[in-house]
């Protein structure tokens, strides 16, 4: 059989080889070596930042964390932990959220969701319930058994609660034993002051009240579990003259894009607030040598996947990350969990969807992040 030449020059295999070269090496693991010697040489990461509560956000914290212990107990007493098991993370749910910002306990959940038997709930809490054997609605006296495809988007929610309020799945009144928090000044909470004071830091010296733009030193990437915590650190920024670019799950792929190449590369551009689901899209900013974590989530993976955005191949400063947790509240558990969580990493248990371990949380965990 005549054999045929190969229709492609010398030139054009060693384009096509620098080509898969450099797709190879930008798609190693950043730990990987390479003749015994590592890809890249990544620095060290990781600070805690504490943050102290006014005496007004103590107040409004401390209410809603006795009332949010009392009900746990409750369930635990009668023996139905399990089966409240979404009621019970909607409460962490708040308490998290009080930790960033009180306004945002007062909002309904954000990613509400409503279920095809018509129960309305926190996706990020039917998600969790549904890792678990127990698949029947959590709603009281509800016995539809539910997956992950029998609950509705925000869409269908607004249609289906057209002429009725909207309410959590729980039927937990978060607020019924929170003093009203106040609203003088809206965006600001000791969480936003503190982010503020480092994102401002990162700028040649300068007065935050002048309507002159900073002149940008380092970069850093700002990241939340809620779009609404975005939108109050957002007006600060404005109101600081702090250039930004904001990236979350609610954008078109053309409009993350652009807010990414202008990071990247403009320099005026000194901050990206990007909400954490928007961490796992394998966005490259190595621009950024910062970044901040306004909240905690007690899978550490979806956190190091945030912060890898920033600390990966191609990193040429050192990064420091600076997660930013207030005293004395669960976010002091939640990190403690985190390192049990890691500890766990290397034991012989299956995978989630997204190749990162079970996030569901046990009786156990659940006792020890309310005290009880």
């Amino acid at each position: 059989m005549e054999r045929r030449p190969n229709r492609w020059t010398l030139s054009e295999n060693t384009t096509r080889g620098s080509r898969v070269d450099s797709w190879n090496m930008n798609h190693k693991p950043k730990g990987t070596n390479i003749d015994g010697k590592p890809i890249i040489t990544l620095p060290p990461k990781v600070e805690l930042k504490k943050v102290d509560f006014t005496d007004e956000e103590r107040d409004f914290y401390t209410r809603l964390e006795i009332t949010s212990r009392a009900q746990f107990k409750e369930y635990a007493a009668a023996g139905t932990v399990k089966q409240n098991y979404v009621n019970i993370l909607l409460m962490l749910l708040r308490l998290r959220q009080a930790c960033d910002h009180p306004l945002l306990v007062r909002d309904p959940p954000e990613d509400a969701v409503v279920s095809i038997c018509g129960h309305v709930f926190c996706n990020q809490c039917i998600c969790e319930h549904l890792t678990g054997d127990d698949n029947q609605c959590p709603a009281s006296k509800c016995k539809v058994r539910l997956n992950k495809s029998s609950v509705f988007s925000k869409s269908t929610l607004n249609s289906s609660l057209s002429d009725q309020p909207a309410q959590d799945g729980s039927g937990f009144e978060l607020g019924r034993a929170t003093k009203p928090y106040s609203e003088g000044c809206p965006h600001d909470s000791s969480k936003i002051r503190a982010a503020l004071e480092v994102l401002l830091s990162l700028t040649k010296p300068g007065d935050c009240t002048s309507t002159n733009v900073k002149v940008v030193g380092e970069k850093a990437i700002v990241f939340s579990q809620w779009t609404r915590m975005l939108d109050l650190l957002e007006t600060c920024l404005k109101n600081c003259s702090i250039q930004y670019r904001r990236l979350d799950g609610t954008m078109s792929v053309v409009a993350r894009d652009r807010a990414v190449k202008d990071f990247n590369t403009l320099p005026e551009v000194s901050v990206m607030i990007m909400s954490l689901k928007a961490a796992s899209l394998g966005l490259n900013m190595v621009a950024a040598c910062r970044v901040l974590l306004l909240d905690l989530w007690w899978n550490p993976t979806t956190e190091d996947q945030a912060i890898d955005r920033a600390h990966r191949i191609g990193q040429t400063r050192p990064v420091t990350v600076l997660r930013l947790t207030v005293k004395d509240t669960v976010e002091d558990r939640i990190l403690a969990l985190q390192q049990k969580k890691r500890e766990m990493v290397a034991s012989a248990f299956g995978e989630d969807e997204n190749g990162g371990r079970q996030t569901r949380l046990t009786v156990e965990d659940l006792n020890y992040l309310f005290m009880a």
